[in-house]
């Protein structure tokens, strides 16, 4: 039986993540060049990999609800 402490820790880091989402991309989308530049490059590779870590705390969230 899954403990219910742990659930709600999950919620949080889900929350805290989300925020960190929406925030990097408000953050590079104000600071995109138009320009080939390496910093739009990384800052898009960023990004990416905070939405891969996303989907997979998104997963492992909805798991625990079933």
């Amino acid at each position: 039986m899954p403990r219910k402490h742990r659930s709600g820790m999950d919620t949080k880091a889900l929350l805290v993540i989300l925020a960190a989402d929406v925030v990097y991309f408000f953050f590079g989308m104000l600071t995109y060049t138009g320009e080939n530049t390496a910093g739009d490059t990384w800052r898009a590779v960023i990004f990416l990999a905070l939405l891969l870590a996303t989907a997979g705390i998104v997963r492992r969230w909805l798991r625990r609800r079933v």
